[in-house]
């Protein structure tokens, strides 16, 4: 019984690995269903992410401040998250998905600090090496952050960049045009 007992702590010692990787996966597929405070629930269940290899640390970066996010949450106690945007940077195969995500959510990691220069500097220095669909993309979170700011300097200037880049007939020409103006109108 003694051997089946240490043998059973070995098996599990080296599947640690596997384990936590499974339940990231699991809290992100509950987070992806809208589950959001199960999938907080199962990365609970992760001890010290600091320790956790560079993967798997950048992924419950990503996956629990999203939660946060989605829940209207600071993110303030997010501190994995410069960590997990130099992760998904030099990755190779790049994961341009997780590293649009990382820098997102780096970006307002950075803002809830109150560092905002490096929130925005975090997204203008994607944005400037992303292609055009990314860059709209890019844009359109600094013209939020910029409202959220009341620079409305910055989001008339965002906004302009903006309507530059989309194709005559986007469907997000009319919504960019409304704050566009109301930008145009609190900057006189």
């Amino acid at each position: 019984m003694k051997y089946a007992i240490l043998f059973l702590i070995a098996i599990l010692a080296g599947c640690s690995t596997d384990n936590t990787s499974r339940t990231i996966d699991l809290a992100e597929s509950l987070l992806d269903a809208g589950k959001i405070d199960s999938a907080l629930t199962m990365l609970d269940g992760i001890y010290e992410p600091q320790k956790l290899n560079a993967p798997q640390q950048a992924r419950y970066a990503l996956v629990s401040a999203t939660c946060h996010l989605y829940k209207g949450l600071a993110l303030t106690e997010d501190s994995l998250l410069p960590s997990a945007l130099d992760y998904y940077r030099n990755a190779t195969p790049c994961d341009s998905a997780r590293l649009m995500q990382a820098t997102i959510l780096a970006s307002r990691y950075h803002w809830w600090k109150g560092d905002k220069n490096e929130a925005y500097a975090v997204l203008e220095n994607y944005a400037g090496k992303c292609n055009k669909s990314d860059r709209i993309k890019m844009l359109f979170v600094i013209a939020a952050l910029a409202s959220d700011d009341y620079d409305y300097d910055k989001m008339y200037r965002t906004l302009s960049q903006l309507l530059r880049l989309y194709e005559p007939n986007d469907d997000r020409t009319y919504i960019t045009r409304y704050n566009y103006g109301l930008a145009s109108f609190y900057t006189g």
